[in-house]
């Protein structure tokens, strides 16, 4: 029974499922689509900067926060920002609690994270917080949170519940994949607690943005990116709207 499920979950994955190429997996399209709308943005995982230096493009006016717990993409983003006053660059990781805690290292800098300890090549303690915490007295609106924490994104979304019940958040992006096994997250919990807070989730494809029907797929476990955007916002991106799941 397990074996046949893991292999339902490779079909539903290579179905669903997207490349890692932004420029083609349809995250590009969607920062296109939304850049004008965006003031401030914060990057949760940043890595390389990618994602923000692209988001900086299609928005000129915004400014942002990124959190990047891996040292050598830390550096790696002070570097590369350094000369950039809309950019802060924080060294810490983000979850659903506030504490030290070991982070696996690893020689491809992306898989770096909270939970893959078995794969680690070295580790070293991190301060962890959470969106509540960081933005506690922050008095303005973040247009845009992307998150790409290998399998810790669900608790993130959880340590964000404050603001988004304060409609504090607009739009959202995370990353969903097998490192959500290992940190015991699900793909259920994050889009219940989006839901309770009165956003719309869609699976960011190629093609656009298609409504995901949990109650069809459940957990598959393989790599893509979801949106969720606050019901009122949802004809900033009607026209990214595909219903051909």
């Amino acid at each position: 029974m397990v074996r046949l499920r893991n292999q339902i979950n490779c079909i539903i994955g290579y179905s669903l499922g997207s490349n890692c190429d932004p420029s083609r997996n349809g995250e590009w399209k969607l920062q296109e689509k939304l850049g004008p709308e965006v003031r401030f943005f914060c990057d949760a995982g940043a890595n390389r900067g990618e994602w923000t230096e692209k988001m900086l493009k299609e928005s000129p006016v915004s400014t942002g926060i990124l959190y990047e717990p891996e040292k050598n993409a830390y550096q790696g983003l002070q570097k590369l920002f350094q000369n950039n006053e809309r950019i802060k660059v924080i060294e810490k990781a983000l979850s659903n609690r506030c504490r030290s805690e070991r982070f696996y290292v690893h020689d491809l800098q992306m898989n770096s994270s909270l939970n893959t300890k078995e794969e680690s090549d070295t580790s070293y303690l991190v301060t962890v917080s959470t969106l509540d915490a960081e933005f506690e007295n922050f008095e303005g609106v973040i247009d845009f949170l992307k998150i790409d924490v290998e399998g810790e994104d669900a608790k993130v979304i959880e340590g964000a519940m404050a603001l988004m019940k304060i409609k504090k958040i607009r739009f959202l992006q995370f990353e969903y994949g097998p490192y959500w096994i290992q940190g015991s997250s699900f793909l259920a919990d994050a889009i219940k607690n989006l839901s309770n807070h009165g956003y719309e989730v869609f699976l960011i494809r190629e093609n656009g943005l298609s409504p995901f029907p949990y109650n069809i797929y459940g957990e598959y476990w393989k790599y893509s990116n979801f949106f969720a955007i606050l019901s009122e916002e949802i004809g900033l991106v009607r026209d990214l709207i595909r219903d051909d799941l």
